[in-house]
């Protein structure tokens, strides 16, 4: 319950950010082409970082910001074609490394006790 409220916040927060012209977008950029192009089964080309650095439109970021974790994106892109889902992916992330998930110290917990109750 903490960690999809932590989801929400987060991905709210940065959707927020990205509506209100307040978010750092030259990652993002590059990110979404990179994905993009994932999901239409192509390499990975951003346009911005070619341009950016005179390496032309045709760019391909495996040699710069390539990652395994932007192929296995393409399919949420088939949902939603469009930057807001990487910030609604990065919440998600960011809210299962806050601490909160189900299960944390498990391993020490006796049986009959619940997760908020003391050891």
């Amino acid at each position: 319950m903490i960690t999809t409220a932590a989801a929400v916040l987060y991905s709210a927060a940065g959707l927020i950010r990205l509506h209100a012209f307040r978010l750092g977008t030259s990652d993002l950029v590059i990110f979404d082409q990179a994905v993009r192009s994932y999901s239409r089964f192509g390499l990975p080309v951003s346009i911005a970082k070619g341009v950016h650095n005179d390496f032309g439109p045709d760019f391909s970021v495996l040699g710069d910001h390539w990652s395994p974790i932007l192929a296995s994106l393409a399919p949420f892109y088939w949902l939603h074609d469009g930057p807001e889902i990487l910030l609604v992916l990065q919440g998600v992330r960011r809210s299962r490394r806050c601490g909160c998930s189900h299960g944390g110290g498990s391993a020490r917990r006796r049986p009959g006790q619940g997760p908020w109750t003391p050891h």
